[in-house]
């Protein structure tokens, strides 16, 4: 994403257009995987998580959303000038680094930092079941993850999470 909009702004043809849409489509794909899959991830592991990644996650999807325009307005379209361009993107960095970084510790101040760790141990449990009883994975997994089931969750078994 960020290297085709570098290669992009870099070419003085029309084919810098092209390198545009192509960072766009893997903006389309890094956006799309945090709105539907890492979002069901973060449900899964509590309310506070979900808060958290909404608060998060909607600020900075907005803020990557205005980089793009950002760009067609300033570096192939030069509808504003470079001091323009260099305070918009000012803006945007500050928006994007320290005030997530608040909004992110914030959010984390009542998430107990074990929860990466039981949300493993509840989507092994789940896979493991579902191995017992079908014999097939419904969750796609690894090889490994599956050889790292039979080893580590038998003992746990009977574990309620």
């Amino acid at each position: 994403m960020i290297a085709f909009g570098l290669v992009s702004a870099l070419i003085a043809s029309s084919y810098k257009w092209g390198y545009f849409t192509f960072g766009m489509l893997a903006l389309f794909g890094v956006v799309w995987n945090a709105v539907w899959v890492v979002r069901k991830h973060a449900l899964v592991l509590g309310t506070e998580v979900h808060r958290t990644f909404l608060i998060c996650g909607v600020l900075t999807i907005f803020l990557w959303f205005l980089y793009p325009i950002s760009w067609g307005l300033s570096e192939d379209g030069n509808v504003i000038h470079t001091d323009s361009e260099a305070a918009f993107h000012g803006v945007l960095d500050i928006m994007t680094k320290p005030v997530f970084g608040v909004l992110f510790l914030w959010g984390h101040r009542n998430i107990q930092p074990s929860y990466p760790w039981s949300y493993t141990f509840v989507i092994m449990k789940m896979m493991w079941e579902q191995l017992a009883t079908r014999r097939e994975l419904l969750v796609p997994a690894q090889p490994i993850t599956v050889l790292s089931l039979m080893l580590l969750l038998p003992p746990f078994k009977n574990l309620s999470l």
